[in-house]
């Protein structure tokens, strides 16, 4: 918001506000949750497709925002939405409170939500590994690729050792293929 116009402070994102995604064009958006952080940039407002929840009692804002994420609660979500899959899709806010969601004490929403945000942490990290991965068999194809193509690979020779792997045919038995590794060069990193 321009510095020289003053927001309607109500509209205003404050830290630990609690934001649902009202509207979207993706079913699996809606009614997504989550809470403000501390680094909220000031005079951020409220977006119109978004809903900033009160929660009555002793619910706590991040056990409310991930177990929003169940599937139980998703199918109470879809069923309140209205609109076509790739249109407009809404949540009228009168649906939000008929929702049922486990009713737990303070002690137990702190107890699940400490362990599901190490779960959370730790399923992050297999992610970021896994896409690493992906990443380097990915540039490892396009190298074999490559190789094969301008002729620095002579794929002609290949020859199964098991079900789905090959390697070059250097005169290793299947029991070897160490061996055959040490004996094939290096090609464009790989090997």
């Amino acid at each position: 918001m321009p510095q020289s116009i003053e927001p309607r402070t109500e509209y205003i994102v404050k830290p630990g506000d609690l934001l649902m995604n009202r509207a979207s064009g993706s079913l699996e958006l809606i009614g997504s949750a989550a809470v403000v952080g501390d680094d909220v940039q000031p005079r951020t407002l409220l977006c119109d497709k978004v809903y900033r929840l009160r929660l009555a009692g002793d619910w706590s804002a991040g056990y409310f925002a991930a177990i929003w994420t169940a599937p139980q609660i998703r199918d109470q979500i879809r069923l309140g939405t209205s609109g076509a899959e790739g249109m407009a899709n809404s949540l009228p806010s009168g649906w939000i409170k008929t929702i049922r969601v486990p009713n737990v004490t303070s002690e137990d929403q702190a107890a699940w939500l400490a362990e599901y945000q190490v779960r959370e942490r730790t399923s992050s990290k297999v992610v970021a590994a896994a896409d690493a991965l992906l990443s380097l068999l990915e540039e490892r194809k396009r190298t074999v690729i490559t190789a094969a193509v301008t002729g620095e690979l002579d794929v002609t020779t290949a020859r199964p050792i098991d079900v789905g792997k090959w390697v070059p045919n250097v005169g290793a038995s299947v029991d070897s293929a160490t061996a055959a590794q040490a004996q094939a060069p290096s090609i464009g990193g790989i090997g």
